[in-house]
C-alpha cells in the first residue's frame, strides 16, 4: 500500500509525540518529591490573601452604593456576608496554628520501565481501537461508491417534503405563505381554528417576524382550549414581562388554572410567585419560592435567584420581577 506525504507527515507526528510524552516515565530524575506547590501553606499568608479579597470585595460593594447600582438594603446584605466569611476565615487562622510546623511532601513513585511501556503500548492499542470504531461506517472517500455497484448511478433524489392538500400556491407553483397565514387568521377569528391551526399560525408568525401578534393569538388558543397547557404556558411566558402585560390579578387566574392541572409545574409557581409579589403578596409569594427552593437542584441556575428573592423578602417584604 503506497501511503501519501500528509500520511507519512501524521505517522511521524504522533510517533513523535508518543515519544515525548513516554520519555520523562524513563528518566530516573521523575522519582523525587512532589513538592508543596507554589501556594504557601502559612496560615498567616492565607489569611492575608482572603483578607485582601474581602476588602475589596467591601470596597466594590461601597462603590456600587455610592453610584446607584444597588440599593441600601443589597449594600446591608452584601456587607453582613462579607463579614461572616471574615468570621469563617479568621477562626480557620486560629485553628491552622499547627500549619505553621513545615511538612513534607508527598515522595513520588514513578512506575518502572516495563510498567511504562506496557501502559503506553494500552493507550495505543486504545486510541487506534477507537478511531476503527468511529470510523466504522464512514464513506471511503479514495474509492467511487458506484466502482462496486454500492450506490447506483442514477440514484432517485429524495422526495420533497409533502405540503399540506390545501396550501395555496402562487401562479409560479410556489407556496403562498401570505394566503395561507390569512386563511388561518380568518379561522381565528371565526371560532373555526383546530389546536394544529394555532400552532401552524405561531410558526408562521415566528417565519414572518410577526412575534408581536402571537400573544393575542395565544390567548385566543388558550381560551378555546383551556386543557392544552401548552397554548396557556407560552401566553404567559410572552406577556408576564412585557410593559403592556394584562393585570396582575388575571395573569394570577391563569397561573392558579394551570397548576390546577398540573400541581408540579416548577415554572407555574414562579409565575405565581412573581405576580403575587406585584400584589404586593409576599407571603403568598414566600410558599411557592419555599416550594420551588426544596425541589430545585443546587447546580440549577434557577436555584440562586429563587434564594436571593426570599432574602429580599426577609428583609424588605418589597416586590421584584423576572425570570430565574
Amino acid at each position: 500500500m503506497t501511503m501519501t506525504v500528509p500520511a507519512i507527515m501524521a505517522i511521524g507526528l504522533v510517533l513523535l509525540t508518543a515519544g515525548l510524552v513516554a520519555l520523562p516515565l524513563f528518566r530516573p530524575a521523575a522519582n523525587r518529591a512532589l513538592g508543596r506547590g507554589v501556594e504557601s501553606r502559612d496560615p498567616v499568608d492565607r489569611w492575608q490573601v482572603e483578607k485582601d479579597r474581602l476588602t475589596g470585595q467591601l470596597r466594590e460593594n461601597d462603590m456600587a452604593l455610592a453610584e446607584g447600582r444597588i440599593d441600601q438594603a443589597a449594600h446591608g446584605l452584601n456587607n453582613r456576608h462579607l463579614a461572616a466569611e471574615a468570621e469563617t476565615a479568621l477562626e480557620a487562622l486560629r485553628r491552622a496554628r499547627d500549619a505553621f510546623d513545615p511538612v513534607d511532601g508527598p515522595q513520588a513513585r514513578m512506575p518502572g520501565r516495563i510498567g511504562s511501556a506496557l501502559t503506553m503500548l494500552c493507550v495505543a492499542a486504545a486510541a487506534f481501537g477507537v478511531s476503527r470504531a468511529a470510523s466504522w461506517n464512514d464513506i471511503d472517500m479514495t474509492v467511487s461508491p458506484h466502482a462496486d455497484g454500492r450506490i447506483p448511478i442514477e440514484a432517485p433524489s429524495a422526495a420533497a417534503p409533502a405540503l399540506p392538500p390545501d396550501m395555496p400556491m402562487t401562479a409560479d407553483g410556489a407556496p403562498d405563505i401570505g394566503a395561507m397565514v390569512a386563511r388561518l387568521e380568518a379561522r381565528v377569528r371565526d371560532g373555526a381554528a383546530t389546536s394544529d391551526d394555532y400552532r401552524m399560525l405561531l410558526r408562521s408568525y415566528g417565519v414572518l417576524g410577526r412575534e408581536a401578534e402571537a400573544p393575542e393569538v395565544l390567548a385566543a388558543a388558550a381560551e378555546q382550549y383551556p386543557d392544552d397547557l401548552e397554548f396557556r404556558m407560552n401566553y404567559l411566558r410572552m406577556v408576564i414581562e412585557t410593559p403592556d402585560a394584562p393585570p396582575a390579578a388575571e395573569l394570577l387566574d391563569q397561573v392558579g388554572a394551570v397548576l390546577a392541572a398540573a400541581p408540579d409545574l416548577a415554572e407555574a409557581h414562579w409565575y405565581r410567585a412573581l405576580l403575587n409579589l406585584r400584589l404586593a403578596r409576599p407571603d403568598a409569594a414566600r410558599a411557592d419560592l419555599e416550594w420551588l427552593a426544596v425541589r430545585l437542584a443546587p447546580e440549577h441556575p434557577a436555584t440562586a435567584r429563587v434564594r436571593s428573592m426570599l432574602e429580599m423578602i426577609d428583609i424588605t417584604g418589597g416586590t421584584t420581577g423576572g425570570r430565574p
